[in-house]
């Protein structure tokens, strides 16, 4: 099987849609299928074409300074949408199938529906114009993948007669395996120091609750954004709170094996990666209930973890109160029932019959 992956951002650039296709692509090569990706060149330097693996990147289109910290422009964001629009009408012959991104949205109003087009959903907006927009795009394409049972409910009653599937982002699981005892004080977070991720506010609580209580919470923070400084001066004479920039892939295990809680604070979240690293080394996870963040649905519907009444400091304080030990020793063991679904071993098989099973 010949397949194509059309999306965005790929490496060198990092992100959770990034890790998404590069598992996809490595799933499927791991199966025999011959995989090529496309994505853009953001930079102007960047090879037009190399080869990672065994899957070829093909940078068909440049667009230097694509995105401005999580946003892009208006200009920049038709100008790839018209890129992808011809890029599907002159490869859609070549390739069985052809996964594509759902980021940035407005690509999906541009490409025409062909039969082995997959879109893989990863975000939903219950209200505002990218609602709109969405919902016009999730009734154009008939076949698509998303990342979490929530999406996977508003893709099937946005247009009914879709072929939809659930298909979690393989995790290599046995990385994150740890004997090491867990706690409920050690709290950890991964990600981007973006305004949406209202990690300003996590901050804050931390502090909130260990002088409003005999407990004591460390909190570790792994990412780089633009909030950094805004963060240190936060954390400023917090001797508990560690802000450690951009660590390896190395560290980052590392971090989730020795923390007890994963932090996911977002206002605005699809399915993060994070959320199934911190399943498989057995952490709960703190998140807060927002119309935009997917992932709290996830984390109470499968009572994996304490979801905050809002994104506040005061109600994320009052949920990180809430922690202890005995709560969380449940919590993991709901997870490590969920851990099987994400194992990257039987990803490729899996992902290959999703594909197939497309019509």
């Amino acid at each position: 099987m010949k397949v194509a992956l059309i999306t965005e951002f790929f490496a060198p650039h990092l992100g959770g849609q990034e890790f998404r296709f590069d598992s996809f692509a490595n799933a499927l090569t791991g199966m025999g299928a011959d995989v090529d990706v496309y994505t853009i060149d953001y930079t102007g330097k960047l090879p037009k074409q190399e080869k990672a693996g065994k899957f070829d990147i093909y940078r068909h289109v440049t667009i230097k300074g694509y995105s401005s910290g999580t946003k892009r422009s208006i200009k920049n964001t038709f100008d790839y949408a018209v890129a992808c629009a011809d890029l599907i009408d002159r490869i859609h012959d070549s390739y069985d199938k052809i996964i594509v991104n759902q980021m940035p949205v407005m690509h999906l109003l541009y490409i025409k529906p062909y039969d082995n087009v997959i879109i893989d959903w990863c975000e939903y907006w219950p209200s505002g114009l990218k609602h709109m927009l969405l919902n016009k795009a999730i009734k154009r394409f008939r076949n698509g993948i998303c990342v979490s049972s929530y999406i996977l409910d508003k893709l099937k009653t946005v247009n009914p007669d879709g072929n939809f599937k659930l298909f979690y982002t393989p995790i290599d699981t046995a990385k994150y395996k740890t004997d090491k005892k867990k706690g409920h004080k050690r709290i950890f977070y991964l990600g981007r120091l973006a305004e949406h991720k209202n990690i300003a506010n996590l901050v804050k609580a931390v502090i909130a609750a260990n002088e409003n209580s005999k407990e004591k919470f460390s909190l570790t923070i792994a990412g780089e954004g633009p909030l950094i400084d805004t963060i240190k001066r936060t954390a400023k004479n917090h001797s508990y709170i560690k802000i450690l920039g951009r660590v390896s892939d190395k560290d980052k295990i590392k971090f989730f094996k020795q923390s007890d809680i994963f932090a996911i604070p977002s206002k605005r979240e699809g399915m993060p990666n994070t959320i199934l690293e911190a399943m498989a080394a057995k952490l709960p996870i703190l998140t807060v209930k927002s119309e935009m963040n997917n992932a709290a649905a996830f984390v109470k519907h499968n009572n994996i973890g304490f979801v905050a009444e809002s994104s506040s400091v005061p109600s994320i304080e009052r949920s990180i109160l809430m922690l202890d030990k005995t709560a969380a020793e449940k919590m993991r063991l709901n997870e490590m029932k969920l851990v099987k679904l994400i194992d990257s071993k039987a990803a490729g098989k899996k992902i290959l019959d999703i594909i197939k099973d497309s019509e």
